[in-house]
């Protein structure tokens, strides 16, 4: 008369209802503590990038660097030969340089700017030229120029 008290088929069906419904409820949970958290940071961020101006082409840097180059008078042309002069592609010596360099770390150009320092400061014109292309970056870039040393136009005001 009361076998179905006995009877064990479909309990494993309800245990797996009130699993999942725990799981449910604890997934809801933490998504209503962590909302906020997410809210705010997403908020900060794009408080951060409001006003920032993404440039898919490097033709701003490089019109940049031609106003800048117009004012520069390079140490020693004559050692850069004629690549001082416009390549085929009507493109100056700083102006590769610098487009190369542009893609360094900051590591790599202070790097190369410690060499390239030291070697100006000691007499190679070639190295000064390379410290004023690698300044502007540096400056592009929010990087002082170290401590104690002068900067590229002093270095070249010595030759």
């Amino acid at each position: 008369m009361f076998r179905f008290i006995d009877d064990e088929s479909g309990a494993v069906t309800v245990d797996w209802v009130v699993l999942t419904g725990g799981l449910a409820g604890l997934g809801l949970a933490t998504m209503a503590v962590v909302s906020g958290g997410v809210q705010s940071a997403s908020n900060s961020v794009s408080g951060t990038m409001t006003g920032y101006e993404i440039s898919s082409s490097f033709g701003d840097a490089l019109s940049a660097i031609g106003d800048w180059l117009s004012g520069y008078t390079p140490v020693n042309g004559a050692l850069h030969g004629p690549s001082w002069g416009p390549d085929d592609q009507g493109r100056n010596w700083v102006e590769n340089t610098y487009d190369n360099w542009s893609a360094l770390s900051d590591q790599q150009i202070m790097d190369m700017y410690t060499a390239d320092y030291a070697n100006a400061i000691t007499g190679d014109a070639t190295r000064a030229d390379y410290i004023a292309v690698q300044e502007r970056i540096m400056a592009e870039r929010g990087i002082a120029i170290p401590a104690g040393n002068m900067t590229a136009a002093d270095v070249a005001a010595t030759y």
